[in-house]
């Protein structure tokens, strides 16, 4: 038990401490007392294990209850997740790593690897990557060698980010260095590759793990599946989840909503139910995202029933809707013209404490645009400003689609507009702008945007040369 392993920690210790935590679930009160100083706990990455204590305060004491108690100077905690009363958890990370290493450099200490580590990998789960590249920089400077635990936080971090050029950087920089390769920086570079749109060589890199003898984890198969699914190839991600089995590797929810999610979106919403039975039948409980893929597919195949049952389920088991179910149902009530039923919907989400988010305004916007109420879609523009994170491009494009259509339109408006909320158009925005024109037969200003569209390095696509193509041949009729 964790508890047996802080009592072997000598009294008074002046030494940094690790106490490498396997993955499982450890069910004890953890006090770390005054007298233990230098201590890291540090889970595995892989399988990170749980502490719990069900210890209520009318028992033990507010302080006393709690599951991990700290009264000692310098502990760090890392991939450790401590179940607390009524059910909240967190996942314990170095939440001021920064102010902590200059705290220990302050007083004379010397961080190694494994201090500078625990500090880049808190700084990396916080979204402070930047941060984290400049603790890796200053322990190159004072000499301490980076190994791989180092390199995976921060190649993982910079694919998450959109940076595949430093992440491919760091890892050459391994290569270079001879530190070698474990299961979990395999993974960040698959996942990585997936997502740069290098599906081949993802792919090659988990068939390279295999061949160093490296045995795959739920998250490695997770990745694989992911980004298989989302290249349509979900006959090949249900392939690789076979694969787990045999194994022994034990499928999470993220890998079967992987799969449904991409049989729906191929429309093979028998497939994806299937999946959701057989999750099911292995203990594996389908969470919101599951429930709402299918909700959602099944809206847009025009089977109301079956999603309305599937809400009911989901509702059953526990489950409280979020942004993504409640933006299927605006969808559902926008085909079919409801506005008024998917206002009410959002002002009951609200009332119950749910806060609507981009991506429901935006449905909403064009929704009210679509069935000619301007002012009501205006109003949503305006909430969404208010209240949510502001205007993307895809809002900001429904806004000039919308009013183009209700034949109000100036194009330097509109880019006056997109400058002070720091959006650049992309080809729709033009697109929308030019079809607009060629309806008026403007022919002169759809040209005009076309030479605009290039000078912001954007290349017309097919739906550009339909629109002009149709209008040249109207012009020509005429």
């Amino acid at each position: 038990m964790v508890n047996d392993v802080v009592k072997s920690i000598p009294t008074g210790n002046t030494q940094r401490t690790i106490v490498w935590i396997g993955g499982g679930v450890y069910v004890e009160k953890v006090k770390i007392d005054s007298t233990k100083p230098f201590v890291i706990f540090y889970g595995s990455p892989n399988n990170m294990p749980m502490l719990l204590f069900d210890g209520m305060a009318a028992k033990f004491g507010t302080v006393d209850s709690a599951t991990l108690i700290v009264e000692a100077d310098y502990f760090m905690v890392v991939n450790i997740i401590v179940i607390i009363d009524l059910g909240f958890r967190w996942h314990c990370c170095v939440e001021d790593a920064r102010s902590m290493y200059d705290e220990i450099t302050v007083r004379g200490l010397v961080p190694d690897v494994v201090t500078y580590t625990c500090i880049m990998n808190g700084l990396c789960k916080s979204g402070r990557v930047e941060e984290a590249k400049s603790v890796f920089r200053e322990m190159e400077e004072v000499g301490v060698v980076p190994n791989h635990f180092s390199y995976a936080p921060l190649i993982d971090s910079l694919f998450k980010d959109g940076n595949a050029g430093e992440a491919f950087a760091f890892q050459g920089q391994m290569l270079v260095r001879g530190v070698g390769f474990d299961v979990v920086v395999y993974t960040a570079l698959m996942d990585g590759l997936f997502k740069a749109g290098m599906p081949n060589d993802a792919e090659n890199m988990f068939q390279v793990l295999l061949e160093e003898s490296l045995v795959p984890n739920c998250i490695t198969y997770s990745a694989l599946i992911g980004g298989l699914c989302k290249l349509g190839d979900v006959n090949k991600g249900e392939l690789m989840l076979q694969e787990m089995e045999e194994k022994c590797v034990s499928p999470n929810v993220v890998v079967y909503a992987s799969i449904v999610d991409g049989y729906t979106k191929k429309g093979l919403l028998n497939e994806a139910m299937n999946v959701m039975k057989k999750m099911v039948q292995r203990n594996v409980s389908p969470n919101v995202f599951v429930y709402g893929t299918l909700i959602d597919g099944y809206f847009k195949a025009g089977q109301q029933g079956i999603s309305l049952d599937l809400f009911k389920e989901m509702k059953s088991v526990g489950l409280e809707e979020n942004n993504f179910v409640i933006d299927s149902f605006v969808n559902n009530f926008k085909r079919s013209g409801r506005m008024e039923e998917a206002n009410e919907l959002l002002k009951a989400m609200v009332s119950r404490g749910l806060v609507p988010d981009r991506v429901n305004y935006t449905s909403m916007m064009d929704g009210f645009f679509k069935v000619g109420k301007e002012l009501d879609a205006f109003d949503m523009a305006q909430e969404m400003t208010e209240k949510s994170s502001g205007f993307d491009i895809v809002a900001y494009n429904v806004l000039i689609n919308g009013l183009f259509k209700r034949g109000k339109y100036e194009s330097e408006s509109f880019y006056t507009g997109m400058r002070e909320l720091g959006l650049v158009p992309d080809s729709a925005t033009f697109n929308t702008m030019i079809n607009a024109y060629c309806k008026e037969g403007n022919l002169e200003n759809a040209l005009k945007l076309l030479n605009e569209m290039k000078s912001y390095g954007l290349l017309p696509d097919l739906i550009t040369r339909n629109i002009l193509v149709q209008r040249l041949c109207a012009a020509w009729r005429d």
